[in-house]
């Protein structure tokens, strides 16, 4: 089959298992792309902490301007305990890049895979399929880098939440309606503290409506749970997306790889 697009891909490894992670998962794409309609011109950039201790940047100007004008940017893990900002707060690269391509919802479809032993013993757990959207730029992260310390006794944050952040990713991702089913808008007074369409903390997942819409740090939890719930961290993906991504996904029908679209790769998600 011919391909009739190529993909720029801003690949950034990062720190630790990312460097891993990005090297077993790349010839994989490439297997994907054989024969397919499409396929995906990689180019590796310098970011992370590691990077921070050589050159004293943790994400380049030239970097991020690599993930500006790439298509996707597939993402290791950044961060390294041991290596910090003079200020003591760690090395995280890809809230910057949230910030600065408005990265403002997660994605993250977790099912039951035929086949495939889940960590749920429970037999109804072969039923999980459902999607977690998380609000990705508010909540503790709209803080970042405002906090107060107070001497060595005291350090605020604030958490940060709006009707507009709640609003841009119900509409843009569309997520009124999934196969048929409605959730609730959480804009709209009187919603549940916390902020889960239609999935309660203490429902069995197999239990869950189709999808969820969490606040960020609160989506933080839920993401994770729906990974290893579903079909565990080892293949669970995670797609952090702007209007870009989902206007260019709607066009060229790919099924999540699209402009300014973040597939994270750290822990082995893929």
């Amino acid at each position: 089959m011919p391909q009739t697009h190529t993909f720029d891909i801003c690949v950034l490894p990062g720190d630790g298992i990312g460097v891993e992670v990005i090297a077993a998962t790349l010839p994989v794409l490439e297997r994907v792309a054989q024969g397919a309609s499409f396929g995906f011109h990689f180019h590796e950039h310098p970011a992370g902490a590691q990077h921070y201790r050589a050159s004293g940047q943790a994400l380049p100007a030239a970097t991020l301007e690599a993930a500006r004008r790439a298509d996707a940017i597939f993402f290791g893990a950044m961060g390294w305990p041991e290596i910090r900002y003079p200020d003591g707060t760690e090395i995280a690269p890809q809230l910057d890049l949230r910030v600065e391509l408005d990265l403002y919802a997660g994605v993250r479809p977790a099912r039951a895979i035929p086949g495939v032993r889940l960590p749920l013993a429970d037999p109804r757990a072969a039923g999980i399929d459902l999607v977690v959207v998380r609000e990705s730029t508010e909540g503790l992260f709209a803080s970042r880098g405002k906090g107060t310390i107070v001497d060595d006794r005291e350090a605020r944050d604030t958490m940060v939440i709006t009707r507009r952040g709640i609003d841009v990713v119900v509409a843009r991702l569309d997520v009124r309606k999934v196969r048929g089913t409605l959730i609730e808008d959480l804009a709209e007074e009187g919603h549940r503290d916390e902020d889960v369409g239609l999935v309660d903390a203490g429902d069995p997942p197999w239990q869950a409506a189709l999808l969820a819409l969490a606040r960020q740090l609160e989506g933080e939890v839920v993401h994770t749970l729906a990974a290893g719930a579903g079909d565990d961290h080892g293949v669970a993906r995670l797609a952090v997306v702007n209007d870009h991504a989902l206007a260019a996904r709607r066009e060229q029908a790919l099924g999540g790889l699209a402009h300014h679209h973040q597939v994270d790769a750290s822990g082995a998600r893929v």
